[in-house]
């Protein structure tokens, strides 16, 4: 009554609470690493849909900051600012030195550092899901489960903002990220990804924040050779190039633009931990080029980039804190509410439906649990709809990887692993290959029997999950996952 807030802080840590292992329980998840991954790779490969949702732990494996550390820097102490101070889009009319200076670090951490070896692996998962298949096959195929969400979704529109052919629709895979990364991009196509808090290569005129004007501008890419210009020492960004202490050097990775330091190591803004460079090859491949040709202007030796339309400034389109002038990718948020919309149908609905749905969520936490709740939601909707089972969810998070709602409700098959996202999907994919080349070895390197017979002697990580295990042997029997 008198101090919400307390009332607040108590609830959200007891849903902490939920969703992090007792002390016992993490134990045993953590001495039973690998028959949890195998159970993932299990549920992976025998899935027709596979939805991978990302947080803020999938980016921190390629290196970059994330939240408490990505403003840990001396410049900021100075002045009392945390992420979420930064993260505040009236600094743009305030004060554009620190506006740019925090956005344009991050635009140079993001294109210098490499994705990891977890989005090359996921792709390959992605092709299989696509054909229709664990393994080989031919890429032009669509599987059978792929074809009919595409049949149902239909062709999709021309994107607003996009020049270029119409995005095929996503079929029997999707990426749903809070990342503003954009490394996405490398790996995935336009039509499989969407991102629910934009990203860092879109941009946007910031004239609603400023006046209410209606300017005709759309949502534009940065050019491919951008680099903004950061003074290492005050993290402002000038106005004019040559104006302060220069650029943040080359482009590099495990690169350090910050030279004062507070105690202790990794990632912050302005040092990324990465040992990948980014691969031209691959750099936004995937990025469709604007369509709004004006949007992005930068008259020679000017720093801030504005709008082509109206030349007032520019910002990226990420949503902020307190932001009400955000830019979403419309076209980007139809396709992903379509491609929602068409998979419960087909699996649950269709004739010949049966088809299995995995859904493998990557470092997603609960400081923003719009990750979280979107992987819930999906398995609600299947469970409420009498497809429980047919649905998994693999959640990999070092903190908090249980998932009590979804298990106390018996939505789906819930797979926790007790990890960060890279060592998980690494140690997934060994077995991922082992099962699709028909060779799969248990947690005991055992290589007989069924992969039934297999499953049964990865043991229970605590009493209930032994009361429940006979339970699970059914369902995965019913599945007929080989």
């Amino acid at each position: 009554k008198y101090f919400p807030q307390i009332h607040e802080m108590s609830y959200l840590n007891s849903f902490r609470c939920a969703n992090a292992p007792t002390p016992a329980r993490a134990a045993e998840l953590e001495k039973n690493f690998r028959g949890q991954c195998g159970r993932a790779a299990q549920a992976i490969f025998a899935s027709d849909v596979l939805l991978v949702v990302t947080g803020a732990g999938f980016s921190a494996d390629s290196g970059l900051a994330v939240y408490a550390d990505v403003a840990r820097i001396p410049a900021y102490a100075r002045r009392g600012l945390d992420y979420a101070d930064l993260c505040e889009p009236d600094h743009l009319r305030s004060e554009p030195e620190l506006f740019y200076g925090f956005w344009g670090q991050c635009f140079n951490d993001y294109r210098r550092t490499g994705p990891h070896r977890g989005y090359e692996i996921i792709a390959r998962w992605r092709d299989d899901k696509q054909r229709g298949d664990g393994g080989g096959g031919d890429h032009s195929a669509d599987g059978d489960v792929a074809g009919r969400i595409r049949t149902r979704i239909g062709k999709t529109s021309r994107q607003d903002i996009h020049a270029g052919d119409e995005e095929l629709p996503a079929g029997a895979f999707h990426l749903f990220t809070s990342n503003v990364d954009a490394h996405s991009y490398d790996y995935f196509r336009a039509g499989e990804i969407y991102e629910c808090h934009g990203n860092i290569e879109l941009w946007q005129c910031s004239s609603s924040v400023w006046d209410g004007s209606g300017c005709p501008s759309t949502i534009w890419r940065a050019p491919l050779r951008h680099e903004f210009l950061v003074d290492p020492h005050t993290m402002l960004a000038p106005r004019r190039r040559g104006v302060g202490a220069g650029n943040v050097g080359a482009s590099n990775v495990g690169h350090d633009a910050t030279p004062e330091t507070e105690e202790g190591g990794g990632a912050r803004l302005g040092r990324t931990t990465g040992t990948k460079k980014r691969d031209d090859a691959r750099l936004l491949r995937y990025l469709p080029a604007s369509r709004d040709t004006k949007g992005w202007r930068q008259a020679e030796g000017e720093n801030w980039p504005v709008c082509g339309h109206c030349a007032t400034l520019a910002r990226p389109a990420i949503l902020m804190f307190g932001d009400a002038d955000f830019e979403c990718d419309e076209d980007q948020l139809e396709r992903w509410d379509r491609w929602r919309r068409a998979v419960p149908d087909v699996v649950c609905r269709d004739a010949g439906g049966g088809g299995r749905v995995c859904v493998l969520e990557i470092g997603c936490g609960l400081r923003v649990p719009t990750c979280r709740d979107t992987s819930e939601d999906l398995l609600e909707e299947l469970e409420e709809r009498g497809g429980a089972e047919r649905a998994t969810l693999v959640r990999i998070n070092p903190d908090f990887p249980l998932a009590p709602l979804m298990e106390d409700a018996g939505c789906c098959e819930v797979i926790p692993i007790m990890s960060t996202g890279l060592a998980a999907i690494e140690q997934i994919d060994e077995l991922y290959r082992e099962i699709a080349n028909g060779k799969l070895s248990n947690v005991d390197g055992d290589r007989n029997g069924t992969v039934e017979e297999r499953i049964e002697k990865i043991p229970a990580t605590t009493e209930i999950d032994q009361l429940l295990a006979p339970l699970e042997k059914l369902r995965l029997s019913k599945r007929q996952i080989v």
